[in-house]
């Protein structure tokens, strides 16, 4: 995915120079975990603190996946299981995977080091998601093979402001010693409008704000929404790709990406539609990150025919859609002009975004 639109926040958000030491909580949590506290008493052994998140989720009899987190500081994931002598500390993430390699390399981002002000100064762009401060997350996942548990963990980085933001998802299995990591992804979601993953069945389902071709979304539009799918199987998983949650906008995204490279348009829409298309966005220019501009506003009618689309830097666009061989196809095209869809059309029960 491209960090570029988080990028900003990340810069300005303020690491510290000595994160929280989560030894102290550590052994609170073993004490009350002794005493057979739930969860809920794990949390409010904290609540003098109210900077402090606390969550616990049972693995199996006699062990706990416990997390404690400062936003905006650092975060502590860890295993506590019961042994002879009471419960003790048996894996921590940050421990683990401090040398995460490939795909998991972001979970660098759960370590002591990651925390710190100096991570991000001598890494590229590519590789800042390697550092926190990131605050957890973490959730139950059908059982593997021999019974052995699974969970999610959900870790969002910390930044100053801004309504979309950036985060990680990562799905493990406990082998009864030791917590390993069957996938790793990052990505950016919109706030109060993406709730993180779900399980359906063995898919984890995971609401995504992803960045169009040629259009751009303020930090406080919904972007490119699309579920991110992961299938657990026996063993392990496997990532399902991204589903859109509107395709006629991806639609009309590759319309405008095709044009504006002065490529065929054929297989996605009539002739008539592609030549309309074709000769109005001749003079844009396809070097141009972002070549119609920023997204202002869509309408979709209810019955999904009826597309407009308003750009700052393309117009205005009326697309009517039909299907051929299953496929989404633009029937007809029209340019309106300047000026918001609604300002054009009054679709009932239409659904709107930006």
């Amino acid at each position: 995915m491209r960090w570029a639109s988080a990028l900003l926040w990340l810069v300005a958000t303020p690491a510290l120079a000595s994160p929280t030491s989560w030894s102290a909580g550590e052994r609170v949590v073993e004490r009350l975990l002794d005493e057979g506290a739930a969860p809920a008493a794990l949390k409010a052994a904290f609540v003098g603190d109210k900077t402090i998140d606390v969550s616990a989720l049972p693995l199996e009899a006699g062990v706990w996946l416990v997390t404690l987190s400062r936003f905006e500081d650092s975060a502590d994931v860890f295993v506590a299981e019961r042994k002879a002598g009471g419960y003790a500390i048996t894996w921590r993430l940050g421990d683990a995977e401090a040398g995460a390699v490939g795909d998991l390399k972001p979970l660098r981002a759960w370590t002591v080091a990651a925390a710190q002000d100096d991570c991000r100064k001598h890494l590229p762009d590519a590789d800042w998601a390697d550092c926190g401060p990131i605050a957890p997350e973490i959730g139950a996942l059908p059982s593997g093979s021999g019974g052995r548990p699974r969970f999610w963990l959900l870790g969002t980085y910390a930044q100053e402001a801004g309504e979309t933001e950036s985060a990680q998802l990562s799905l493990w299995r406990w082998d009864g010693k030791a917590a390993s990591p069957l996938l790793a992804r990052t990505f950016q979601f919109k706030i109060d409008e993406d709730e993180g993953p779900t399980v359906v069945g063995r898919v984890v389902r995971l609401p995504v704000k992803d960045d169009f071709k040629t259009m751009l979304s303020c930090g406080a539009c919904s972007g490119r929404q699309r579920i991110w799918r992961f299938g657990l199987t026996a063993e392990g998983v496997r990532d399902l790709g991204e589903r859109s949650v509107t395709p006629e906008l991806d639609l009309a995204d590759q319309l405008f990406d095709r044009a504006a490279h002065h490529r065929a348009l054929a297989d996605l829409a009539s002739p008539t539609a592609a030549k309309a298309i074709a000769a109005h966005l001749s003079v844009i220019d396809p070097k141009s990150q972002w070549p119609m501009g920023t997204l202002e506003e869509w309408l979709l009618s209810r019955d999904r025919r009826r597309l407009c689309l308003a750009t700052d830097g393309g117009g205005t666009w009326r697309l009517d859609l039909t299907r051929s061989h299953g496929a989404l196809e633009a029937e007809r095209v029209r340019y309106v002009g300047d000026g918001l869809c609604h300002d054009s059309f009054r679709w009932r029960r239409a659904s709107s975004g930006s």
